[in-house]
C-alpha cells in the first residue's frame, strides 16, 4: 500500500523535529510495511507582505497571529496536489491542517490532530480575532478534506463533535505514547520497591514555563520543604538559575544517543512527575514517565485525564488546582507507601497495555489501512 506523508515544517525522519510525533507516525507507517513517500517539508519563509503584516498585527494587538500563514498553507497544499497526481497514493497522511487547505486529490486523507483551534482558544487564549478566523478557516477546510481524524483525548474528540460537527465515527482517540523508542524502556520498573520518603525527587518536563505550570510546581516543592519534607524539583526543558530546592536541567537532543540516555535518567531517579499544566491537549510526558513506573500528579484540563488514568497511572486533581492540592496529594502517598508502590506497578502496567508506540503505531496503521480500503471501494 502506498502512503503519501504530507510534511509541513518538519522532516518526519528527524526525531528532534517538533514534538517528535511526526517521526513516530512516519516510523509506524513504514513499520507496517507500507511504501511511504514524503511530500515536504516545506522550505522557505512566508511571503514578505504577510511577514510584515504579522509583525504589525502582533505589535498592535498584543496577541498572536495565525499559527499557519495563508501563503505557506496554499503552497503546501499545492505541492501536495502535485505529489498526489504524480505518485498516486492510496492514502494521504498528515499531522498539519495547512497541507490539506486546498487539497483536491483523489486519495483519501487521514489527519492526526492533537488540538483544535476552538479548544486552544477556549482554554489558553493567545490569538487575536482576525488570527483566530484564519485559524478556523484553514482548519475547517482541512476537516472537510479528510475521511478520518485521529486525536488524543476524550476532551479533544468532544470538541470536534460539538463545535465542528464531525461525526463521532470519523474520530479515533488514543493517548500519545512517549517520544522515545520502545527499545529504550527499562525491561522492568527501576527499583520497584523504591520507598517514597524524604528526600523526595520530583520531576517536571516542559519548555513553556507558564502553560506547563512551572511556577506552581516550584511553589509546591517549596511548601513541602517548609513542612519538613525535604524535596527537590528538577525542571527539564528550561535553562535558568536554580537553588538548593529547584534545579533547571535544560533541554536534550533526542537524536543524540548520549543526551537521550541522560534525559531518561531523570525518570529513573524520580519518585513522581509533576504536571500542573494550565492546559495540555495531548501530553506525552506522562507516558514517558509511565514507562519507568513513575506516576504523574496533574489536573483535569485538556487531555490530561486521558493520558493519566486517575488512581491507575497517577493522581488527577480537579482542574486548575492550587499548590496546596498537589502538596496534599504527594503527602498522601508519603503517608501510605504501600499505595505508592501499587501505583508504580499499575502505572507501568498501563504503559505496557496502551501508552506505547507498539500499540499506538498499530492503531495508526490500521486506521490508514481501513481508509485505503474504503477509498478503493468507493472508487
Amino acid at each position: 500500500m502506498r502512503v503519501l506523508y504530507a510534511a509541513y515544517r518538519h522532516d518526519p525522519r528527524d526525531p528532534d523535529a517538533g514534538s517528535g510525533v511526526d517521526y513516530f507516525c512516519y516510523r509506524s507507517l513504514v513499520g507496517a510495511g507500507f511504501k511511504v513517500e514524503i511530500c515536504g517539508p516545506m522550505r522557505g519563509r512566508p511571503a514578505l507582505p504577510e511577514r510584515a503584516f504579522r509583525r504589525s498585527y502582533e505589535r498592535l494587538t498584543g496577541k498572536r497571529y495565525a499559527k499557519f500563514q495563508v501563503s505557506q498553507a496554499l503552497r503546501a497544499s499545492s505541492e501536495l496536489n502535485l505529489w498526489e497526481r504524480e505518485w498516486r497514493p492510496d492514502v494521504v497522511f498528515t499531522i498539519f491542517p495547512a497541507t490539506l487547505v486546498c487539497y483536491r486529490g483523489a486519495a483519501p486523507c487521514v489527519y492526526d490532530q492533537d488540538l483544535s483551534f476552538i479548544n486552544w482558544q477556549r482554554n489558553y487564549p493567545e490569538f487575536g480575532g482576525l488570527a483566530q478566523r484564519i485559524n478556523l478557516w484553514l482548519e475547517r477546510r482541512a476537516f472537510s478534506r479528510c475521511q478520518r481524524v485521529i486525536t488524543h483525548s476524550a476532551n479533544a474528540k468532544q470538541v470536534l463533535v460539538d463545535d465542528y460537527g464531525i461525526a463521532a465515527d470519523r474520530i479515533d482517540v488514543f493517548p500519545y505514547p512517549p517520544t522515545f523508542g520502545e527499545h529504550l524502556k527499562p525491561p522492568e520498573i527501576p527499583s520497584p520497591d523504591l520507598p517514597i520518603r524524604p528526600p523526595l525527587h520530583l520531576l517536571l518536563v516542559g519548555r513553556d514555563r507558564r502553560r506547563k505550570g512551572v511556577d506552581l510546581a516550584v511553589q509546591s516543592v517549596r511548601m513541602l520543604d517548609q513542612q519538613g519534607v525535604a524535596s527537590f524539583l528538577t525542571v527539564v526543558g528550561l535553562t535558568e538559575t536554580g537553588d538548593q530546592v529547584v534545579r533547571f536541567a535544560g533541554s536534550y537532543k533526542k537524536n543524540d544517543a548520549m543526551q537521550l540516555r541522560a534525559y531518561l535518567t531523570h525518570y529513573e531517579r524520580s519518585h513522581l512527575l509533576l504536571h500542573p499544566a494550565l492546559f495540555d491537549p495531548s501530553p506525552f510526558v506522562p507516558s514517558e514517565a509511565a514507562a519507568f513506573g513513575v506516576p504523574t500528579i496533574t489536573n483535569d484540563t485538556g487531555g490530561l485525564a486521558t493520558t493519566v488514568a486517575d488512581g491507575v497511572s497517577g493522581i488527577v486533581l480537579p482542574r486548575h488546582s492550587p499548590a496546596e492540592a498537589y502538596v496534599e496529594a504527594i503527602l498522601g502517598l508519603v503517608r501510605d507507601p504501600d499505595r505508592y508502590r501499587e501505583l508504580r506497578r499499575t502505572t507501568r502496567e498501563r504503559y505496557e497495555r496502551e501508552l506505547n508506540w507498539d500499540v499506538a503505531g498499530k492503531r495508526v496503521a490500521e486506521i490508514v489501512r481501513q481508509v485505503a480500503e474504503e477509498g478503493a471501494r468507493s472508487r
